[in-house]
């Protein structure tokens, strides 16, 4: 398992940084989407360093 980011939006209009665990981008990009929905502003999930 990796960890991946992903960003946010809040209803204030800022953003929050967000992280999932998942063995690959596209598994933590479909969790992303399934938590957040349409508060979700990143287009990918992105590794951590």
């Amino acid at each position: 398992m990796r960890t991946w980011w992903g960003l946010i939006r809040t209803d204030g209009g800022g953003y929050i940084r967000i992280t999932v665990q998942a063995a690959n981008s596209f598994v933590a990009y479909e969790m992303m989407k399934a938590m957040y929905g349409d508060k979700l502003f990143t287009e990918g999930a992105n590794l951590v360093s």
